[in-house]
């Protein structure tokens, strides 16, 4: 038997107990809930080096980890069409630089026959003096270019070539085409003209004086005496009006014709007189080359 509390009736108790049955009963906590409770109530609990991880032992990893491959460089739009896809896009560009863009592309863009194409297409039988330079731009291409299309190169009025862009044979072509050198220049054509002498070109040579009209030298008038080009000595006397006073013209003439080629020494006797200081010598090689 037990004691009854004389205070607290046990209706009041049956009530109680009943009411507090009849709810549900509160669920346990979750696993993950009690780990936390179980660590939060452990303060002084410490665990061993082995099983422990360090704090931000994900970020402190050595650099071989952290390397990555490098990513993989795809390579440029143009390299991956086809050649004939590329072809096409340089004919129709207006950009003659686009073969030197890169080694694939100058494979891939270096027959002639594109050259060609692209020339006709955007610049027909007129020539820009900037397409000249290229390094393709040979006598032989301008050849090759004007037998295929039946119709020969020209150039506009105001073209004008800078001296020493082109060899001679290039330039004899161009100037009888139409294309006159620059005003700006003509010591330098000047310089030209000398070359044109020493290869003995004449075309080049009349070219340079009647069309071009450079002037010469008495430089130009020593080189052709030193050749005995007669040729070159009349055009340019006549053409090029070089004087037949100078002293050194002269002395040229005299030093060949010690060697036995009096053509040059002729040539000035027949059209002016030595200088005074040079009479007696003029008279010496003319008494040798007689003999």
């Amino acid at each position: 038997m037990g004691f009854v509390n004389p205070g607290r009736s046990s209706t009041r108790l049956n009530k109680t107990f009943g009411k507090r049955y009849n709810n549900r009963p509160p669920s346990p906590p979750s696993q993950k809930r009690r780990k936390l409770l179980s660590s939060c109530s452990s303060p002084h609990s410490t665990s061993s080096p082995s099983t422990a991880s360090p704090p931000y032992s994900s970020r402190l990893q050595t650099p071989l980890s952290i390397a990555s491959p490098p990513p993989t460089r795809n390579p440029p739009t143009l390299q991956t069409l086809p050649p004939e896809l590329l072809q096409r896009i340089f004919l129709f560009s207006k950009n003659p630089q686009l073969p030197a863009t890169t080694l694939h592309l100058t494979r891939v863009l270096s027959a002639p026959i594109l050259k060609h194409e692209y020339i006709r297409i955007h610049h027909d039988s007129h020539i820009p003096p900037e397409l000249l330079l290229r390094r393709f731009f040979t006598p032989q291409f301008l050849h090759a270019h004007e037998i295929r299309y039946q119709s020969a190169i020209e150039f506009a009025p105001d073209t004008s070539l800078p001296p020493h862009r082109y060899s001679v044979a290039m330039l004899r072509l161009l100037l009888l085409r139409g294309a006159t050198p620059s005003v700006e220049d003509a010591e330098e054509w000047t310089a030209v003209l000398r070359e044109g002498v020493q290869e003995a070109d004449l075309v080049f040579v009349r070219a340079l004086l009647e069309e071009a009209r450079v002037k010469p030298d008495e430089e130009c008038l020593r080189l052709a005496i030193e050749k005995g080009w007669v040729e070159g000595m009349e055009v340019l006397v006549e053409k090029g009006g070089v004087g037949l006073g100078g002293r050194g013209v002269w002395e040229k003439a005299l030093e060949v014709g010690k060697d036995g080629r009096g053509v040059g020494l002729r040539f000035l006797l027949e059209r002016g007189c030595p200088p005074a200081g040079l009479l007696g010598k003029v008279g010496e090689i003319v008494r040798r080359l007689k003999r």
